[in-house]
């Protein structure tokens, strides 16, 4: 399983290497595959929280708990705030969701499917990210960053500026 990760993590580096780790970095110190993609995604959820934020700060009306949210996302930028951050966001706000992952489809909305699936997504990278650095392996984990990544690959724009707070 862990080829077909580094073959995902290979066209996320040819799309979006301006999100992965460097070159220079995996020369001296390389991440095993699930690390990388564990590590790309943290900075893709990163990018995402931060265009929600310019997204809901348009929206001109405040609700407290998005609020709150965005304050944790801002004061301590880890993999649980974003998942908790984008999870309220996106449940309130599918067009948001659908600016960052222009779903198209012919004869319906597909948007609350693919929102649908990126919760799950979220939830299961916030169980990766409690685990140790070291304990992130296994078939299992590696399904759920190969998903994640084909998720981002098929369905991201891609061409969000970063902005970091």
């Amino acid at each position: 399983m862990t080829s077909g990760l580094r073959e995902l993590l290979e066209r996320v580096r040819g799309r979006m290497g301006f999100l992965c780790a460097d070159a220079e970095a995996r020369e001296n110190a390389p991440l095993s595959p699930p690390e990388e993609a564990f590590a790309f995604l943290a900075e893709a959820f990163h990018v995402v929280s931060a265009t929600g934020m310019a997204g809901a700060a348009q929206k001109n009306n405040y609700v407290k708990e998005l609020a709150a949210r965005s304050v944790d996302v801002l004061s301590d930028p880890s993999l649980g705030n974003h998942v908790r951050f984008q999870s309220t966001l996106f449940s309130g706000y599918r067009d948001l969701f659908a600016q960052a992952f222009p779903v198209q489809g012919a004869s319906r909305d597909l948007v609350p499917l693919y929102l649908r699936k990126y919760l799950q997504i979220l939830d299961e990278m916030a169980q990766i990210g409690a685990l140790p650095p070291g304990a992130r392996r296994g078939p299992e984990v590696e399904r759920a960053l190969s998903e994640a990544l084909t998720f981002f690959l098929n369905n991201w724009t891609g061409a969000l500026t970063i902005v970091r707070p």
